[in-house]
């Protein structure tokens, strides 16, 4: 996969297959000046629930992520997480002061304790993406209820793309996953679903779009042996989220760097390389078409 593929998928932004062997990786180091003590700075600890493999993850973060240490010029360390789950419990706990996670897991986090979108990126022009339901190319499926009877891969339980929104299709049909469905699995990865499809491991799944667009872009098999048979209504991009309670002048830093990456050649370069137009504000309103589908499925359990 591509550089430029992989980061569409976004620096949100989801769910690892697993652990790296240590989680905590710094990125930044405070270097002593000549005849000095090295200064004793407290990391700024970043959690990231990625949405694909923890190997691409660390690889496509570690430049950014050493670019924000040195316009802090504080160290970063990064704490990996296998889900969703364990990056909001990190960032409620205060064990952590940035989350990249997905809109689901921040509407999640912003009912627990009031989690705060600190930016979210703008890719192509726009401030949102899809789920998509997707199935081998070959297949004689051509729409969700032809699902029915089958296997289907989620990606984790609280991904708005990789869960929610077919769990929400069949809330419509008044119906749960477990009797609709033969068997499901989560594959804790966009582009795992992608390849349980094309393997055909699984009949169908539900992924971000910025994932399965990225990986047909970049001319991957996973996406070329798959079609897409249904497309959500948009949901407000991935965010970077923060604690409510994060000092406010650490906030306006970290706010001020993302905001303004896309001004500097490095900071741009670094974006490009991304996939990413620039960093923006967002309103938590963009995220009420989450919060509907969330009441909706919660109806029907």
């Amino acid at each position: 996969m591509s550089r430029p593929a992989f980061a569409l998928c976004f620096l949100v932004l989801t769910a690892c297959n697993s652990d790296p062997a240590d989680p905590h990786i710094s990125f930044s180091q405070v270097e002593p000046s000549a005849g000095n003590p090295p200064r004793l700075v407290k990391p700024v600890r970043i959690a990231i629930a990625s949405i694909v493999s923890p190997q691409k993850n660390i690889r496509d973060y570690e430049r950014m992520l050493q670019y924000l240490g040195r316009k802090l010029d504080m160290p970063v360390e990064v704490v990996q997480r296998t889900g969703y789950s364990e990056a909001i419990a990190l960032l409620e706990n205060r064990e952590v002061e940035v989350a990249f996670i997905c809109s689901g897991p921040y509407v999640e986090a912003r009912a627990r304790f009031g989690a705060e979108a600190l930016v979210v990126p703008q890719i192509g022009g726009k401030k949102d993406y899809r789920a998509y339901i997707i199935v081998r190319k070959n297949a004689p499926i051509h729409s969700f209820a032809d699902l029915k009877g089958r296997v289907f891969a989620f990606v984790d339980p609280l991904s708005t793309t990789g869960k929610l929104y077919p769990a929400y299709l069949l809330s419509k049909m008044g119906v749960k996953p477990e009797v609709f469905f033969s068997k499901t699995i989560f594959t804790w990865g966009h582009d795992n679903s992608i390849e349980a499809v094309a393997r055909g491991l699984a009949d169908g799944a539900a992924v971000s779009s910025l994932v399965w667009d990225g990986l047909a872009r970049s001319g991957a098999s996973a996406a070329a042996e798959t079609r897409v048979i249904d497309r959500s209504p948009p949901f407000g991009m991935p965010p970077v989220v923060v604690h409510p309670q994060l000092d406010p002048g650490l906030k306006k830093r970290l706010r001020d760097i993302f905001l303004s990456m896309h001004r500097d050649s490095e900071g741009k370069a670094l974006l490009g390389q991304a996939g990413i137009g620039r960093f923006i504000e967002e309103e938590d309103a963009a995220y009420e078409g989450v919060r509907r589908m969330r009441a909706a499925v919660t109806t029907v359990r």
